[in-house]
């Protein structure tokens, strides 16, 4: 989205990219734009790859479970809709066919059911969300290691934004927890720290590590995916 117009003509991707992220606590010793911060990175390697046209990630989405804390935003699960059809619907229009849709906040459950429908509205389209089934249900069983501000998301902006990390990290792992007890008590209900996991572990040369192979992991996921799914269609046309 830095370039111009006419360079985009000129590079002509057939794949845009875009990412869902969030701004919500995390902890004492994150900013509260981690996920975002982590959204912007891991796309811009995630283009890169694809050499795809790169979109600004989205900030504010839906993060409901942390509302308990100062400074997190959320839109309600209809805007949240409407914003993802509109953005899709531009891209459509502008005439690209593929759209890789990144999310790293798992609060942002509209965006599973807005690719589902968007591949049904404008059936030349395919809208993939990265890695695979990112949004799937958080479970019951406990969670043991990190889930939300632990090792993985300070190495992550260790990585990124190092003067952003404070040193008032606290390790917290609530016992016997499932994570689906946040969608009924919220995250301070949970965890009082706001943070699931242990983020004294995190280390900054991890973090690269961690993005670099995960952006890795999500262009090759997001080429294979691309190229089943005109396979699948052509077989359907042809049937």
């Amino acid at each position: 989205w830095t370039a111009s117009s006419a360079a985009i003509d000129a590079a002509a991707p057939d794949i845009a990219v875009f990412a869902a992220s969030s701004i919500e606590q995390h902890g004492a010793h994150l900013p509260l734009c981690t996920d975002h911060l982590i959204a912007t990175e891991l796309s811009r390697l995630v283009a890169a790859r694809l050499g795809a046209y790169l979109l600004p990630a989205l900030p504010i989405l839906s993060a409901w479970e942390h509302s308990h804390f100062r400074g997190t935003a959320s839109l309600t699960g209809p805007t949240v809709l409407r914003v993802l059809r509109d953005i899709v619907r531009s891209l459509y229009e502008d005439g690209f066919r593929k759209v890789l849709l990144l999310n790293t906040h798992g609060g942002n459950w509209m965006v599973k059911p807005a690719a589902i429908e968007l591949n049904r509205r404008y059936p030349d389209l395919m809208l993939v969300y990265g890695s695979g089934d990112i949004l799937a249900y958080r479970g019951q069983r406990p969670v043991t290691g990190e889930l939300h501000a632990g090792d993985g998301e300070t190495s992550a902006v260790l990585a990124c934004a190092p003067e952003l990390v404070k040193p008032q990290a606290v390790d917290t792992v609530p016992a016997h927890t499932p994570a689906s007890y946040l969608d009924y008590v919220g995250t301070r209900g949970v965890t009082p720290t706001g943070v699931w996991g242990r983020p004294s572990l995190a280390d900054a040369e991890a973090g690269r590590r961690a993005l670099d192979a995960r952006s890795e992991q999500i262009a090759r996921y997001a080429t294979e995916t691309f190229a089943a799914l005109a396979e699948l269609r052509a077989s359907a046309d042809g049937a």
